[in-house]
């Protein structure tokens, strides 16, 4: 793996606190000691990377014949429900391979899980490329929770349709503001808005949540990544939040 595409997966890992788990037996498939994965007859896709059109961003692909599968700056906002899938679709690599399963309540013409971690699991989604992008700011959203665990009131859950439309109105109509990047050690600090509906099964539109130097709060649509700083550095389109978000966040 890249060692751009390793440190993104690891800040996504980390800011989305993905789970991690053993290993897992399923059928005929093994790990070895390195935690590649083979499946004798099972589909590889071969993988690449190039950067996005989108600055900030980097463009993964899973390749296999005509079969085209993308993780980009559309899908860089997009969480699974369930972070450890566990029904085999594929296998991903061009030397080692690592494990793709399909996300429950998606066919696997649309999206899928692609385990993109090194020593420990870390699956993102990807799209197929058959399938549109999808739209977050023309979306029904029906529920948001707080996923925060250092804080006592993370899972706190709404379904207030008029907060709801506020979050998406401030993340695509709210005027972003210059803040301090943001260094890999503080990622694991970050929060999400973790949405759910019913036109992504399986699936969580999770904006990210953070304290500015002044104590406001501010909510972006995902992280891009910097490397031409030394050390690198997150960075991402800072929205200040609006009173009845942070009344919500505020509550218990």
């Amino acid at each position: 793996m890249p060692v751009k595409k390793r440190f993104i997966v690891l800040i996504a890992a980390a800011v989305l606190c993905l789970a991690t788990a053993g290993v897992l037996a399923v059928g005929l498939w093994f790990f070895t000691a390195t935690g590649t994965t083979d499946v004798p007859g099972m589909r590889v896709y071969r993988t690449d990377q190039v950067d996005s059109s989108h600055a900030g961003y980097r463009r993964s692909t899973m390749t296999a014949g005509d079969d085209v599968y993308i993780n980009d700056y559309e899908e860089a906002a997009l969480r699974l429900v369930n972070p450890d899938p566990e029904t085999l679709f594929a296998l991903k690599g061009n030397f080692g391979h690592s494990k793709v399963c399909a996300i429950a309540g998606q066919p696997t013409t649309a999206y899928v899980a692609g385990d993109d971690g090194s020593e420990m699991p870390a699956f993102v989604v990807y799209r197929h490329n058959g399938q549109p992008p999808f739209d977050w700011r023309s979306a029904t959203f029906r529920e948001m929770t707080l996923y925060a665990p250092r804080a006592t009131n993370s899972g706190l859950k709404t379904n207030d349709p008029e907060l709801l439309a506020e979050v998406v109105a401030l993340l695509r109509d709210g005027k972003p503001v210059d803040l301090p990047d943001i260094s890999m050690a503080d990622a694991a600090s970050m929060v999400t808005l973790d949405m759910a509906t019913d036109q992504l099964p399986g699936m969580f539109f999770s904006p990210v949540l953070r304290n500015g130097p002044d104590g406001t709060l501010y909510v972006a649509e995902s992280l891009m990544y910097d490397p031409s700083s030394g050390p690198a550095q997150l960075k991402a389109n800072w929205i200040p939040v609006s009173p009845k978000l942070v009344e919500w966040l505020q509550s218990k």
